[in-house]
Formats: C-alpha cells, structure tokens, sequence
C-alpha cells in the first residue's frame, strides 16, 4: 500500500484566511469552499462520485463561480477570526460494511482484516475552535442493523475493502484504515457476511505523508452469545509515526466494549 494519497498532500490543519479571502479543497469526490468576510462565514460544497479517486489539493479560490451550483450555508459570528481548522472525523453513527465474498472463521482462529472507512470534514473557527460544520466526504446510505425491527441501531451502509495484506489497501485521502483482529474462540465457525463498527468510538491519525488511520480494535467472540470489543491506545503499529487528529465522538467504557454478537456480525 502507498502510503500517501497523490502529491502527499495533507488536506487536514490550520488554515488562515483573510477577510475576503476564499480556499478551496478536493478531497476525493468532495469539492469544498470556505470564503471567510467581516463577521460570517460562507461554506459551500459539491460532490461527484467520479472524482473517488481524485488526489487531494488544496488551492486559493479568486473567483465566485462555485456560488451558482455549490450547497452554500452563511455562519454568522461576531467574533470571525482568520484561524479555520480542518478535521477529519469518523461518522456519528455505527458503519455497517460487507465483504466482497463473505469469509469463514474455524473455531480457535484469528484475522487481522484492514478496512477503510471514509471520513468527514470538521470546520471550526477560531481559537476556541468554534464549530461551522461536519460535512460528510462521501454520501453514506442509512440502514438498520440488528435481528430485527425491535432489535437493532440504526447505522450507515458503506462499501468497503477487506484486506489480509495492508499493502493492498487503495491509498484514498479521504478514507481511514482501520486494523480489525477478530478472535473468534467460539467452537462454532463465524460467518462473516456483514459487520457493523462502532466507529464513533475512535480516534483519527494522519501521517505526514497525507494517510489517515484510527485504533487497532480486537473483537473477541466467546463462547456463548457475546462478543467483547477491545480498542487500543494510541495509532496501530502499521503507523506508529501517525500524530492524534481527532478524538472519538464518545468515549468506550472502561475495559471495553460489550455488545451482543448480533449487534457486530451479520
């Protein structure tokens, strides 16, 4: 796996503009301008699934065309500082993801599967970080995940990339690699067909190289029906040199995370 989107470019950090000033970025199939005037913030935003694989770029944007086919929003504030922070965040909900072929586990067994999950931007304005808003890179379908309509989250439906070898991840800027170890210590085979990952408890880090990468998680079936979630400190060992760009949404339990199997496989 390349570790670095096109050029190398981090589309993430502090960001200065200037009362009149405008900045426009590309990340995948996410086109975004911020134009920033005396008290308000004006952001717009485009997308096109075309452009998935469109390295990411940051340039100055002179020109106003984008007003005229861009969703556009005006943030008022009386305090609209120069300093704009851009974040990458994880969804605020579960993402359900599903293998290309379904994989079997054998009773006493262990995997390491690398998945990528795209990511949103955060804007925030300011020293005290005020929040503009979080955009979502790439458009996620809802879908309900559990045994039932009466059991079960609701969740986003993403497709995604199941790899043994983290060589053979697709470098995307926009999408975070997360390292899954499932245990399955069970005596019965575990079908794997969809998983659901409570993403919104993880961190994202970056490289300098321009990837993105959240926790290493361990699920750990057990002999019965539960299945115990684990997620470690700090960036995986693949990206030990990865810096803390975002904190999760919610913070686990303490000593992990207990669910039923029926709330993470499928």
């Amino acid at each position: 796996m390349k570790d670095t989107p096109s050029h190398g470019l981090s589309w993430w950090g502090r960001v200065d503009l200037e009362e009149g000033r405008s900045k426009r970025w590309e990340v995948g199939p996410l086109t975004l301008w911020v134009r920033r005037l005396a008290r308000e913030w004006w952001i717009a935003y485009d997308r096109d699934e075309a452009n998935e694989g469109r390295p990411a770029a940051m340039t100055d944007e002179p020109g106003q065309e984008w007003l005229r086919h861009a969703t556009l929003a005006r943030y008022i504030s009386r305090h609209a500082q120069p300093m704009l922070h851009v974040t990458p965040v994880l969804p605020d909900r579960p993402v359900v993801t599903r293998p290309v072929v379904p994989f079997h586990l054998c009773s006493g067994e262990e995997v390491t599967v690398f998945v990528s999950q795209p990511v949103w931007v955060r804007l925030e304005a300011g020293a005290d970080k005020l929040l503009l808003r979080e955009i979502d890179i790439q458009r996620l379908s809802d879908t309900w995940f559990g045994k039932s309509t009466l059991q079960g989250e609701l969740c986003y439906a993403s497709r995604a990339v199941y790899r043994l070898d983290v060589r053979e991840v697709p470098a995307l800027p926009y999408r975070a690699i997360m390292p899954v170890v499932i245990h399955n210590r069970s005596k019965q085979t575990l079908v794997l067909e969809r998983l659901s990952l409570p993403v919104h408890y993880l961190s994202v880090y970056g490289t300098a190289a321009g990837a993105l990468w959240t926790q290493r998680v361990s699920l750990k079936w057990e002999q019965g029906s539960t299945v115990s979630m684990d997620i470690e400190h700090g960036p995986p060992a693949e990206a030990a040199e990865a810096q803390l760009l975002c904190g999760p949404r919610r913070e686990p339990e303490k000593g992990g995370v207990i669910r039923t199997v029926a709330a993470l496989f499928g």
